[in-house]
């Protein structure tokens, strides 16, 4: 009997682990802002305690090895959450290798490896696309939860979310009072946790509105040559605050007419927590961002390729969000 075709070292799976690794970035905004620690764990459900100065992951140690030491506080509380599994599947099929030349060549012909890589390129843009989706559902104030509903973070922390409302197109605004008074709010709602700055992110007609602001148009006149209409899609930094035009898409954006002030540098807010792939190989394993598994088809017609991650995007603190309308 002859060989299959596919029983090549391309479709191990770390072959296709690299595969994913190695395929063109999907640019994700939040994502590259770095505000979202990643965790990785070796269950499928996480604790989260928060004692009123740090949020942290409760570690997992063998039994009789010492335990996690944390302060004494009043404010502690503990959150069990169920870490989301996101799989896809894909097949590669003989038909797609016989036979067929390869795309944009005149003689090549298709191989295995490139019809791989060319789907392992699409899983991965998936993936990136949808956690992008959460982090952003994260700052507004929901999470993804392990039955696929959005879920109000506000009421899984016994919380109410604050809002500031402000007219950016009035010429009688004054900015700088009220980007004080967001940081007023957010000093609140943290409590005495420090933090080292702020970044707001505007949905498309509030950043508009941002930009034709007098104190705005004022301060940036004489910068750079007047920054403002040489690149509006720019960051600026204005009153001790970044801000940051979230130019998304129709599936992942902020509401045209919102924008939502973050603070920075608090130590454990944001966290995207990944758990190990269902398959025994896995099993006890530290969490990854991506994985890929394959399985042989009946009479062996090609093969089945899953690609998969587990991961949960909170917001431990989303009081001090604060949203502008």
């Amino acid at each position: 009997m002859a060989s299959s075709p596919f029983n090549l070292d391309a479709f191990s799976n770390g072959s296709l682990v690299k595969s994913i690794v190695n395929s063109d970035y999907v640019p994700t905004q939040i994502g590259d802002s770095g505000l979202f620690k990643a965790e990785s764990v070796n269950t499928s459900t996480v604790s989260l305690e928060t004692d009123g100065t740090v949020v942290s992951l409760v570690g997992i140690k063998p039994r009789g090895a010492p335990a996690q030491v944390i302060g004494s506080q009043n404010k502690r509380k503990l959150k069990t959450f169920t870490v989301p599994h996101l799989p896809q599947i894909a097949t590669v099929l003989a038909g797609e290798v016989a036979n067929v030349r390869e795309f944009g060549t005149a003689t090549g012909m298709r191989t295995v490896q490139s019809i791989i890589a060319k789907k392992s390129a699409l899983a991965r843009a998936n993936i990136d696309y949808t956690t992008e989706a959460h982090r952003l559902d994260a700052i507004m104030g929901n999470y993804n939860d392990v039955n696929g509903t959005k879920s109000s973070l506000y009421t899984e922390m016994g919380t109410s979310q604050q809002v500031e409302t402000i007219d950016l197109s009035a010429t009688t605004t004054d900015l700088l009072s009220v980007l004080f008074d967001i940081r007023l709010k957010q000093k609140a709602a943290l409590g005495g946790i420090p933090s080292i700055g702020g970044r707001i992110y505007y949905g498309d007609a509030k950043w508009a509105e941002f930009l034709k602001s007098k104190s705005v148009a004022a301060a940036y006149a004489n910068w750079q040559n007047n920054v403002l209409p040489r690149d509006p899609r720019a960051p600026l930094t204005f009153g001790g605050f970044e801000h940051v035009w979230y130019s998304g898409s129709s599936l992942v954006e902020i509401p045209k007419t919102e924008a939502y002030a973050v603070p920075l540098g608090v130590i454990g807010q944001f966290i995207q927590v990944y758990a190990p792939a269902e398959t025994m190989t896995d099993i006890g394993g530290m969490g990854m961002p991506y994985y890929a598994t394959t399985e042989l088809m009946d009479h062996n017609a090609g093969i089945e390729i899953k690609y998969e991650t587990n991961v949960l995007t909170l917001n431990m603190l989303p009081a001090s969000v604060i949203k502008l309308a």
